[in-house]
């Protein structure tokens, strides 16, 4: 009971730290004003920063919440172009969101009263896009369509930022719409980046052909990265590929592979087998149109491609077309271990000679 007891007065002593804290930035921001000095960016930072701290643990008093709104009134009354909320350093910043959200992100400003900064809306954005919680990603949008709202146009860096993370195919469609209702014209790096979160998650070929298509029409050239990322979106969500009997000729992909002259890859695609699963032949269809569109690029495979190539067209059963990319690979890098690495995943799970003909392949070439 004494230990619940001091624990209890540890909880509010704790509280009344807190809220001191904010008094005692209201008593210096009036002091401020009293003594005719304008508080500067890092002044007005401090101020939102306590705020903030206080938010992330409760919620606001009456009198914390018009503390706040006289901050924000006299920083855009101020015209300070210098605060930057910075989401990265500065941990109070979603707290903060979440009670701008609560109060109201449109009742901020009345009509015909100096706007807040398109800096400070976009620190509120990315801090609310970069949280795990779906529910601040909302409130981050709302952020952005009342900082476009206030006369800002909103930068596709903004979105970019939270693109990188990666959040999954759903949470990038609905990054893209936002931007896209908005106007904002995509970088390269939205494309990078949704591109790789696409690979991530084996979104499939037609997403990132639609991305690169809208990319290059844009005027943007697409690098070998992400095609390869592009590539491994083509990839079926199984790991493993184990017919019961491989519908590829064994000794003719054989004197393919290690043949002294490789033969060309429309050779290779005209002679080779069918592949029983439409969608499986779907998906080796799409693989060469991204090595097709890096060629049209003049790109040059690198051995982390030549991997995703292989794996793709392994995971499919086109085993021909795998060793000729497999022995591509080792006639034009000097360093192709991602290439065998993948090829030898892929053999590993078959039967009889197919689970050697990877380390023939590299014994054969010089």
């Amino acid at each position: 009971a004494v230990v619940s007891t001091q624990s209890t007065w540890e909880a509010v002593v704790s509280t009344q730290s807190t809220w001191e804290a904010v008094v005692s930035t209201q008593s210096t921001w009036d002091e401020m004003l009293a003594d005719g000095m304008q508080p500067d960016g890092y002044a007005y930072n401090a101020a939102l920063g306590t705020v903030g701290g206080v938010c992330a643990s409760q919620d606001l008093t009456p009198d914390g919440t018009a503390f706040l709104r006289r901050v924000l009134e006299g920083y855009a009354e101020g015209g300070l172009a210098d605060l930057r909320v910075n989401s990265s350093t500065s941990p109070w910043v979603l707290p903060l969101l979440r009670t701008l959200s609560r109060l109201g992100l449109g009742t901020l400003r009345e009509e015909g009263e100096p706007p807040l900064s398109a800096e400070f809306y976009k620190g509120l954005a990315v801090a609310g896009l970069r949280s795990p919680e779906p529910q601040d990603w909302e409130l981050a949008f709302a952020a952005l369509d009342q900082m476009h709202d206030q006369g800002h146009a909103p930068h596709a860096t903004t979105y970019a930022s939270a693109l990188k993370l990666g959040g999954g195919v759903k949470w990038a469609e609905r990054i893209w719409a936002h931007m896209d209702s908005l106007g904002v014209q995509p970088t390269f790096s939205c494309y990078q980046h949704t591109i790789v979160t696409y690979g991530k998650r084996r979104a499939g070929y037609l997403r990132v052909e639609a991305l690169l298509d809208r990319m290059e029409e844009q005027g943007f050239v697409p690098k070998i990265t992400t095609l390869t990322s592009a590539i491994v979106a083509t990839q079926p969500w199984r790991h493993e590929y184990q017919p019961e009997a491989p519908e590829h000729d064994l000794e003719a992909v054989r004197a393919m592979a290690t043949a002294p002259e490789l033969c060309s890859l429309p050779d290779v695609v005209a002679q080779g087998g069918a592949i029983s699963d439409k969608h499986d032949q779907q998906r080796v269809d799409n693989c060469l149109r991204l090595v097709l569109r890096a060629r049209k690029h003049g790109l040059s495979l690198e051995d982390e491609t030549y991997s995703a190539i292989i794996a793709t067209l392994g995971s499919c059963g086109a085993l021909d077309l795998m060793f000729w990319f497999l022995r591509h690979a080792q006639d034009t890098l000097d360093s192709h271990v991602h290439a065998f690495k993948a090829a030898e995943a892929v053999c590993g799970r078959l039967d009889g000679g197919w689970a050697a003909l990877a380390g023939e392949v590299r014994g054969a070439v010089t």
